[in-house]
């Protein structure tokens, strides 16, 4: 009786089968493959070059379109008419034949999804949330968050007096929610952000401060040279989020809200071995500010 139960169960329960002989189209094995809805993704990766072609498929096979990008891809999602992909240390969009970083200086991102114009990408430590364009500045305001990034080299010298080098001076200074620049700053109309850049010297290395301000769109990445340790340091520039800047430096990912800091501190030498020398970079969201800049005064 149980046998018979269960030779009925089987002949009453639909029977589904797909046909699996039909390759649409003749390749290498991709390693991720997605859908706009119109037309398939492959992401092909060419080991010899440490690079990955996408192809976009159509239902029938057809090749319509190829497009490179460095490393191996890590994730692929689609949104709004745009193709995102996760790779190397970037999230890179590609929406007809153009291909755009949208932000990098990532730690190891991995998957990704899209929701709406949110990005999330999986990276060392959790989930993190792309912010696009500078969506979060104020709008009309005329304002601008200004996001510093300052280093202090600060010199010991193992022998004799120090080189005592002279630098510059500032050429902006920010009072009271004003920043004035000595000198324009180009395509502040447009820009997500202002970012300030400045070295200081202290110690047996000598005095003096340099600094200029830049006017940048995301994802942009910023570097401070050195003037005796011979070294630039780089800080990536991911997004913005209700004021807040998401950042990357030296594999690690972090995030400043207005009126917070980091810093970061780490020591080397000369180039000749005469000068220990300490480097002290603070990293500072200093919110929103109105940028004042020759010919450029604020209204009374």
């Amino acid at each position: 009786m149980i046998a018979l139960a269960l030779a009925l169960l089987f002949v009453l329960i639909p029977q589904v089968s797909y046909a699996a002989d039909t390759l649409i189209w003749s390749g290498e094995r991709p390693d991720a493959l997605i859908s706009s809805g119109e037309d398939i993704y492959a992401a092909i990766y060419r080991d010899g070059r440490d690079t990955t072609e996408i192809l976009r498929i159509s239902p029938d096979g057809t090749v319509l379109g190829r497009f490179e990008i460095d490393g191996r891809v890590r994730g692929m999602a689609f949104s709004n008419g745009e193709l995102l992909v996760s790779h190397s240390d970037r999230i890179t969009s590609i929406r007809n034949e153009s291909i755009l970083d949208i932000a990098t200086g990532l730690i190891n991102p991995g998957s990704i999804a899209a929701l709406g114009d949110r990005i999330f990408v999986a990276v060392d430590g959790g989930v993190l949330r792309i912010g696009r364009h500078g969506e979060d500045l104020a709008v009309n305001t005329g304002k601008h968050i200004f996001l510093e990034i300052w280093t202090v080299e600060h010199g010991i010298s193992r022998r004799g007096p120090g080189p005592r080098i002279m630098i510059d001076f500032p050429t902006y200074s920010l009072d009271d929610g004003v920043l004035r620049s000595i000198m324009p700053v180009d395509g502040v109309e447009g820009a997500d952000l202002i970012v300030g850049t400045g070295i200081s010297l202290s110690g047996d290395l000598g005095g003096g401060a340099s600094s200029m301000l830049s006017a940048v769109k995301l994802p942009y990445t910023a570097e401070v040279s050195t003037v005796e340790a011979n070294e630039t340091d780089r800080f990536g520039i991911l997004g913005i989020e209700d004021g807040c800047v998401h950042m990357a430096h030296m594999g690690e990912i972090f995030r400043l809200c207005p009126g917070e800091s980091r810093s970061f501190t780490r020591n080397t030498s000369s180039p000749d071995g005469s000068l220990d020398i300490m480097l002290t970079t603070t990293v500072t969201n200093h919110g929103f500010v109105q940028l004042e800049t020759p010919g450029v005064q604020e209204e009374i």
